[in-house]
Formats: structure tokens, C-alpha cells, sequence
């Protein structure tokens, strides 16, 4: 029987909705709209808001993989009730601040249930038997880029990670067959890293996704998608969340590829000096020549 985490409900329905029908869908998407529409109304009630039956309403929860609509319902519930105490014992009327900070950690830890995990093998698999990694990822996404590319770096494995779209986009129309492109973008939609993905599957390059929706046009192009991170929060704060997640999966896919390739010493001595370098911090013994400082 699935037992989600505590306030993970919902963002497993929300992953599920793309594998089901017309109809199983609306009733998924309205639980989705209203989550507390479980603790008012039984399954006859939303079967009919959404213009369907009870019994279809049944056939949604046991596609999603919930026993039934009783199921569900005790989750739903559940989830409301933790989500008050919680609002209850925060300071969460003090500041935004507390607010802010509340929500990200509920997200934080209903996340990783959404996560397809066969997928994320099967990404870890692909990025770790290429010949060369490209990431790409604009707007929003661009800082996660340059994140991940130094947790690679951080491995020793060597990516490039052009933060310019038309670099990207060039890079991509260079690639060959056996190599992959990890392509970052929250909504899946944004028109340069569609445009890179194009190109780097029109000359046979494999392409890895991680976005926050499932039936985005990124997510329809690609080998692989790694899907996390659609909260359903207002704006801004979705995407902040989002992008949290996002850089959190992708650490996580960073160490599956490194445990594959095999993490050498000599990478980690070698990030280390580098990092004293940037820095300034220079071990005793170490002269003006042997650790330049960088100014940053």
C-alpha cells in the first residue's frame, strides 16, 4: 500500500497526472486545485463537480497507486492536519521571512517521493557512459548550470557548461552520437534550451531533462526526465522552491555519476588547491608563487 511522507500527497498526484485519462485526470486535478476538498466531500460528491462518477473517481486513486478513494482521503486529511500544527506552532504570522522558510522545508522533504527513481537510474546510467556533458539552462536555471557544473568539476569529471543561449546552441549543433546534453529548465518550456535540445537530437546526441513538469514541451523531447519541484505555490515562491529541488536532484545525480565513473583522489586534491587558490587561503609553508590569491 503507498504511505507517502507526510505532506508528500498531493505532489505524487500532481507527478501522476500525466498517465492518466480524460477523466481520472480532472478528478486528480481538482483534488490538486483543493486539497481539502477531501475532508468535505465523498468520492460521489467529487465525482460529480468534475462530471464523472464515483466509481471513476475510485479508478483515479488506484491508478495513482492508492487503494481507493478512503485512501486518499486519509492522506489528504492527514496532510491538512500536520500542515496546520505546523502553521500553528512557526512563526509564520511573525514574518515573511518565517513563512518563506517554513514552506521550502515542507517541500524539501515531500520531494524525493515524487521523484521517479527507474528514471533517475536510467538518466545516471546515460550521463555516466557519455563521451561529453553539456548543460544548458537559461533565465532562471542558469545559476543552477554553473552549480552543477562545479559539483562535476568538484568529481573530476570535466562538463561545459556555456552560459550564453547562442554558445549553448552552438555547442549543442557540435555534439555527435554518444554524447549527452543535461538540460535544466523549471517550467520546460523556455524557447532557448528547447532550441539547444532540438539541436543536439538532430545530431544524435542524448538529451536528460530536469523540469517541474511533466507534459512540458522539454519533458515531450528528451530521453530522460527527471521531474521535481511543482509545489503549486504562488509566484514567486514556486520557483524558488523549485529551483532548490531542482539543484538538489541534480547533486544527487552528480554522486550516482560519480560512484559509476569512480571519484579519484587526485580530483579532490586538485579541487581543494583550487578552491585555496580563489580564496586566499594558503596552507603554512605555502609562498606568494605556489598560491596566488584571486580576487573574487
Amino acid at each position: 500500500m503507498l504511505n507517502p511522507e507526510v505532506g508528500s500527497t498531493i505532489m505524487l498526484i500532481r507527478a501522476a497526472i500525466p498517465d492518466l485519462g480524460p477523466r481520472e485526470r480532472n478528478v486528480a486535478e481538482a483534488i490538486v486545485r483543493d486539497p481539502s476538498i477531501a475532508s468535505r466531500l465523498g468520492a460521489a460528491e467529487i465525482g460529480a463537480q468534475v462530471g464523472t462518477s464515483a466509481a471513476t473517481v475510485t479508478r483515479a486513486c488506484q491508478s495513482m497507486g492508492f487503494d481507493g478513494y478512503p485512501h486518499l482521503r486519509t492522506l489528504l486529511v492527514r496532510d491538512e492536519g500536520a500542515a496546520a500544527q505546523a502553521a500553528r506552532g512557526s512563526n509564520v504570522h511573525k514574518h515573511a521571512l518565517y513563512r518563506l522558510f517554513a514552506e521550502a522545508s515542507r517541500e524539501i522533504d515531500a520531494a524525493p517521493a515524487t521523484v521517479n527513481l527507474e528514471a533517475f537510474t536510467r538518466a545516471a546510467a546515460l550521463v555516466a557512459d557519455a563521451r561529453r556533458i553539456l548543460l544548458v539552462g537559461a533565465g532562471g536555471s542558469a545559476a543552477a548550470v554553473s552549480a552543477i557544473a562545479l559539483r562535476f568539476m568538484s568529481v573530476g569529471i570535466v562538463v561545459d557548461a556555456p552560459q550564453d543561449p547562442t554558445l549553448q546552441l552552438l555547442a549543442c549543433r557540435l555534439l555527435v552520437p554518444g554524447d549527452v546534453v543535461l538540460a535544466i529548465s523549471d517550467s520546460g518550456e523556455n524557447s532557448s534550451t528547447l532550441s539547444s535540445v532540438e539541436a543536439a537530437r538532430a545530431v544524435g546526441a542524448s538529451v536528460v531533462a530536469v523540469s517541474s513538469f511533466p507534459r512540458s514541451a522539454l519533458a515531450g523531447m528528451v530521453d530522460e526526465k527527471l521531474i521535481i519541484g511543482a509545489s503549486g505555490l504562488p509566484w514567486p515562491e514556486s520557483v524558488l522552491t523549485s529551483n532548490i529541488l531542482q539543484i538538489f536532484l541534480l547533486n544527487a545525480l552528480v554522486a550516482a555519476v560519480g560512484e559509476t565513473r569512480g571519484v579519484s583522489d587526485r580530483a579532490a586534491t586538485v579541487f581543494d588547491d583550487v578552491i585555496r587558490v580563489v580564496t586566499g587561503n594558503r596552507r603554512p609553508g605555502d609562498t606568494e608563487t605556489d598560491s596566488p590569491s584571486v580576487n573574487l
